[in-house]
């Protein structure tokens, strides 16, 4: 029926005023590029001589979309038939001479090309060759290597959770950054939509991926997860895409996860469904098993109904093949009980016992080959875990009589001078307790064991809900013209953290996060011809997350903290502890709040000129972020201030971090002046702009070139306001005329005439190229190359020194020997007033620099190649073998530390001179520090530093990192054909850097940091997600039983209703273990460098079975005695990663059996049972990698990922 000239102009002004009011009243946003959603079908058209036929009709039509397209062919028998929605399609070939052709049953799939050969006989127009087939799997048409998969194994695979980014995983190369996330919901936070987003694609970063909904950026801005994910039931299409060569990909490494949404079609369909999970039928987790804990109770239920069809309005509007609406609803209710292992102070530790910790071991210390005991200076023997009093902190000469315990020096090894604490007698401390540490010590819960670490077993309740609606239109006002709209939202609250402590401990963990997803798009396409088509598009998403924190509001003053912190702090303060101890506050995040916007606008354009598909277009992506809460009040209690002092002991008399949290001496802390962050909202926001051509040109019958260039900028993060800036290196700080020196290092601040956090680069041109040769009908030659240019920075918020102003703890003004304060008065000069911008360069000056962003960076670049072939065992069954790599340059770290001293300076022989005390050139200029800058002395070696003026200098996402990836790739697709469908993806890999990208605390815990920060590439080593081995396969079989099957095919209704409509599915993942990243505490000062563990010996232990590894007690996962903290001024020689030193491998096994019964001629009853971890087999976490984290962690796993559960569905179908 053709649409009324009123009908049309209706729904024009509808999508011009959803238009104009998108656009009105939400921020500059998003842009879709519509090649992306769209699909396209190209062929050659032949006689059975091989000539090619021109002038040959061509018309495809959809079978559920009202989309019917006409076309002639070319001179050289070539037909493209360009933007065409994702669906089913039948092919019509008509030309006087020849037989007519018709095809049916072709499915087209978003963001490919599939090609169709077609063989026309002599004959009469009226006589008909009829097939029914799908377009070959070969792909002859790009060099892409991608995945796509099927909305039949989005709806039938075992999917937890029902989040479809987790079958991205069904890529072999893609892997979970963090291991919390392998099963698809670990963890507490592991619900929402980000949170399963946690991906490796092929050699790239996490947070250096694209995620598209209907060809809509879905990619946050300030770690790159992904924003908003709709329910299974609205998915049409997923497409993995891990090596793009074509053009139009940007603003990542080329890995690109595209999700298309449903529509509705031209007879109603939907469903209504519930699935079921609880523990009734759930196996007993391994640690619960062995804590002798029962399985706890839990109950999961996800509901919801979709539909779509034509939209019909009574009376008013009816037109089947002109109008498509789909909605749909999915509803979470989840109860989540979890487990967790805590190390808590116990009875005795808590009155200032900590002689449990005595074991009657002496410090001993071996010298070529010859083992003594350690002497201190007054000849007595040192016990294993002996207190030292920071108090009673002096300096001794030797040859001299103490004063204080009236006894003979004889310093180690004859120095001149050496340092001494007295010991606290049999470890107690009671004498020195501090009110304000017992006050908070006192916030722990009760140990439910005996032992001194992993003494606290805790179950807590972790309960989430979600509520989702999603509704699209799509209208044809002609063959030629269509536009779509759909809006999404999702409102959701997670448990970030249970309340472990209990709910009434505002101490405690708990942390409950809000997250709320908005998400809108709309696309318009044209087609102007049979060679000339544009469309363009534009959407927005709005991520709304906050926290809620079970420890605020609280008054600070009831520990005994002064009440200037509770102005600005009202919420309990984060409190860490050395040695493995167990934290306090809101170390899983406090309360506040966070808006993401993230919005485009595009242009796509296509042109076919014979052998060439042509196409070009522009984004411009748009990024803001806005945020605020209660800045945190924190310290830090190590082991430090009860060791003996710079460890004139070696290792064995090392300090408690909960003897120093009893005493009040942290080692560190922080807290921001009450009007630094209540007092507005930082609003950061950035563009991603790229332009592209690309030139698919059919060189030959089988021979085709993918020829394309890319050009794209990505500005600044800018502030509404301009509060923010950068640090330069070089430009001479103005407060070297006051001190004599020259002193290169100044904060510059944002201006109107220069609002950006560093330099535009104008130069980032990327050239991609591909070329497909077909051999023959069944093996097709394939290889591309590509540069890509990921985001350039995260940081945005995070450089706002003189507005976010921040006074640390200073906790001694000569390096530690005596204390200059106590947690009871931890900052008596009181909190720094925030200065703006009125210092410019003299900001932060005896501070921490709040900014160390570069000014003049690289922007990250990679390059991606590939080189494989296809083979064709048939239409339906591809084998695919591909080795694909790539090399990265100037990628971000997360940080890097600029005021490291010169490593060449850091020796035994040079440490008296580091460490003495020096006259202050600062002192009289800077008026107050956090580092000892405004005293009469300080240490020599920090005025050689880079930057003295300043007690630190971090830089905020260097470009400094490089990356090798190296990987062969086999995958077999065997397409859904009678019953049956099958891919099998394996990935034989290497991945090598010296950096794990912006989002490192991803990778289970942070690396070891950098020893060497002027050599980032001396911590080069396997990447923290590198594992060698990767295989995943999934299938969905439909048993050949019952009606219209193989066997029984003449079965009677009864009998059908028993026998017929089974079918079973799948995943099997094995994957080699991940690399272990051993740390250690920094045993002596390495002047800003970070020691690593040093190995000593063989880490490997041989155990009859994994069991004996896992069970505590029994035997750790690797030999722990290889491993110490690195000698004094070393940096350890351990690297980043041990590839020689891996976690256990993960295996798992999901299946699904599903049973259909035919209610009616369109009504099906479906009942679902799936198994995840089916033979219940224990995958674990990785071991504790930690030197220091205390007696009976280090090297032990304490954690597994879920038994095996079972969740039954029932859905109606129609």
């Amino acid at each position: 029926m053709k649409v009324s000239r009123s009908s049309g102009m209706v729904w024009i002004a509808f999508f011009s005023i959803f238009a104009a009011i998108t656009l009105a009243t939400m921020p500059p946003i998003l842009v879709a590029q519509d090649l992306t959603t769209s699909a396209t079908l190209t062929g050659t058209i032949t006689d059975i001589t091989g000539a090619v036929i021109s002038g040959a009709t061509v018309i495809v039509s959809g079978t559920d979309n009202g989309v019917s397209r006409m076309i002639k062919t070319e001179s050289n028998g070539n037909f493209t038939v360009s933007l065409l929605p994702p669906g089913q399609y039948n092919l019509q070939v008509q030309m006087k001479g020849f037989k007519s052709y018709q095809q049916k049953g072709i499915t087209l799939v978003a963001d490919h090309s599939a090609h169709q050969d077609i063989l026309l006989p002599i004959g009469a127009e009226t006589e008909r060759v009829e097939v029914t087939s799908q377009a070959p799997l070969l792909n002859t048409g790009d060099a892409n290597l991608s995945s796509e998969i099927t909305s039949k194994q989005v709806e039938d695979l075992p999917l937890n959770l029902r989040n479809v980014i987790s079958l991205a995983t069904l890529n072999s190369s893609v892997s979970n950054t963090s291991e919390s996330q392998q099963l698809g919901e670990g963890g507490t936070s592991g619900k929402a939509d980000q949170d399963v987003s946690f991906l490796n694609f092929g050699g790239g970063f996490f947070g250096t991926s694209g995620y598209l909904i209907d060809g809509v950026w879905d990619t946050d801005s300030t770690w790159g997860a992904v924003i908003y994910v709709p329910s299974v039931e609205a998915v049409g299409e997923f497409k993995i895409q891990t090596n793009s060569f074509t053009a139009q990909n940007g603003f990542s490494t080329g890995n690109v996860i595209n999700i298309q949404t449903k529509s509705g079609t031209s007879n109603f369909h939907g469903d209504v469904f519930e699935f079921i999970r609880n523990s009734d039928l759930d196996a007993n987790n391994y640690f619960n098993n062995y804590n002798g804990s029962p399985r706890q109770r839990f109950q999961r239920n996800q509901f919801g109904v979709s539909a779509g069809g034509p939209l019909y309005i009574p009376g008013l509007y009816k037109q089947r093949n002109k109008t498509f609406i789909f909605g749909a609803y999915e509803g979470l209710r989840q109860g989540s009980p979890v487990n967790s292992t805590f190390t808590v102070p116990t009875a005795a530790m808590r009155t200032g016992d900590f002689s449990q910790l005595l074991t009657g071991a002496l410090v001993t210390q071996t010298v070529n080959g010859a083992t003594t005991n350690v002497l201190d200076p007054f000849g007595n023997t040192i016990q294993v875990n002996q207190l030292f009093n920071p108090a009673t902190g002096r300096v001794l000469t030797d040859g001299t009589v103490d004063p204080t315990t009236g006894k003979q020096v004889s310093c180690p090894g004859r120095t001149p001078t050496c340092y001494y604490r007295d010991p606290f007698q049999n470890n107690n401390v009671s004498s020195a307790i501090n009110p304000v540490g017992a006050k908070l010590i006192s916030y722990y819960p009760t140990p439910t064991n005996s032992s001194v670490s992993n003494n606290f077993f805790a179950t807590a309740s972790a309960p989430t809900t979600s509520n989702e609606f999603i509704v699209r239109v799509d209208h044809n006002f002609t063959d030629a013209t269509r536009m779509y709209f759909r809006y999404a939202n999702k409102h959701e609250q997670k448990t970030n953290s249970p309340t472990y402590y209990g709910a009434s401990d505002p101490g405690g963990p708990g942390n409950i996060r809000p997250n709320n997803r908005y998400s809108i798009a709309t696309g318009f396409s044209h087609i102007f011809n049979a060679t000339t088509a544009i469309s363009a598009n534009a959407g927005f998403h709005r991520w709304n997350q906050g926290g809620l924190y079970q420890g605020y509001p609280f008054d600070l003053t009831t520990l005994g903290l002064p009440a200037a912190l509770n102005a600005n702090s009202n919420q309990f303060p984060e409190i860490f502890v050395g040695n493995g101890g167990s934290s306090l506050g809101p170390v899983q995040g406090g309360f506040g709040a966070g808006i993401a916007n993230v919005g485009s606008v595009s242009v796509d354009a296509t042109k076919t000129l014979k052998q060439h598909d042509l196409s070009f277009g522009f984004i411009d992506v748009v990024l803001q972020n806005n945020g605020n809460g209660p800045a945190d009040t924190q310290f830090s209690f190590q082991p430090d201030y009860t060791s003996q002092f710079l460890n004139t002991s070696p290792v064995g008399a090392a300090g408690y971090g909960f003897a120093s949290l009893l005493i009040g001496t942290p080692d560190s802390g922080t807290s921001s002046n009450p009007t630094t962050l209540n007092a507005f909202h930082t609003a950061p926001e950035r563009h991603y702009i790229g332009f592209y051509g690309q030139d698919n040109f059919k060189v030959t019958k089988t021979v085709m070139l993918n020829l394309g260039l890319r050009y794209e900028f990505q500005p600044s993060f800018t502030e509404r306001h301009n509060r923010q800036a950068y640090f330069d290196y070089t430009g001479i700080n103005p407060i070297s005329s006051s001190v004599g020196l020259t002193l290169p290092g100044q904060e510059i601040f944002s201006t109107s005439g220069n609002r950006g956090l560093n330099n535009l680069n104008l130069t980032n041109v990327a050239p991609r190229f591909g070329f497909t040769d077909q051999l023959n009908s069944h093996i097709v030659l394939r290889g591309g190359y590509g540069i890509f240019f990921p985001p350039s920075s995260f940081v945005g918020i995070q450089a706002s020194p003189g507005f976010s102003q921040a006074t640390n703890y200073d906790a001694s003004d000569n390096g530690g020997l005596t204390l200059k304060t106590t947690v009871s008065n931890p900052f008596p000069n009181g909190l720094l007033a925030p200065t703006g911008n009125s210092l410019g360069p003299l900001t932060d000056l005896g501070n921490t620099a709040s900014t160390g962003v570069h000014y003049n960076r690289h922007s990250p670049l990679l390059q991606q190649f590939s080189l494989g072939m296809q083979y064709a065992f048939t239409t339906n069954d591809v084998l695919t073998t591909s080795y694909i790599g790539n090399r990265g340059t100037h990628l971000l770290a997360n940080y890097i530390n600029r005021t490291q001293l010169d490593p060449t300076l850091v020796t035994a022989a040079n440490n008296a001179n580091l460490v003495a005390m020096v006259p202050n050139p600062f002192y009289g200029v800077i008026k107050s520090s956090s580092c000892g800058l405004d005293a009469p002395t300080i240490q020599q070696a920090h005025l050689l530093e880079p930057f003295p003026q300043y007690c630190g200098v971090q830089e905020s996402e260097p470009t400094i990192g490089d990356s090798y990836y190296n990987a062969l790739l086999i995958d077999y697709n065997h397409r859904f054909h009678a019953g049956l469908n099958v891919l099998v993806s394996y990935t034989f890999s290497r991945f090598i850097d010296d950096t794990g990208g912006t989002a490192d605390w991803a990778y289970r815990g942070n690396s070891a940091g950098y020893r060497n920060n002027y050599d980032p590439g001396f911590d080069r080593s396997v990447d923290g997600t590198d594992q060698t081995h990767s295989l995943v396969v999934n299938y969905i079989y439909e048993l050949p039983v019952g009606r219209g099957k193989r066997f029984a095919g003449n079965a009677g209704r009864v009998t059908n209703a028993v026998i017929g409509g089974w079918q079973v599915s799948g995943i099997t993942t094995i994957k080699s273990g991940l690399p272990l990243s051993v740390t250690g505490n920094s045993n002596s000062n390495y002047f800003g460098g970070n020691q690593h563990a040093q190995q000593i010996a063989d880490p490997h232990v041989s155990h009859p079975g994994i069991g004996s590894k896992i069970v505590p007690g029994t035997g750790t996962w690797f030999n722990t005695t290889a491993f110490e903290d690195a000698p004094a001024y070393t940096p350890g020689n351990t690297s980043r990663y041990l590839s020689y030193l891996r976690s256990p491998g993960y295996d798992n096994w999901d299946a699904s059996i599903q049973k259909v019964w035919q209610i009616h001629d369109t009504i099906n009853l479906q009942f679902r049972s799936e198994f995840y971890n089916l033979p219940n087999h224990a995958n674990f976490f990785t071991p504790d990698t930690g030197v220091d984290d205390g007696i009976g962690k280090f090297g032990y796993i304490t954690q597994a990922f879920d038994a095996r559960s079972i969740q039954f569905a029932l859905k109606v179908i129609w």
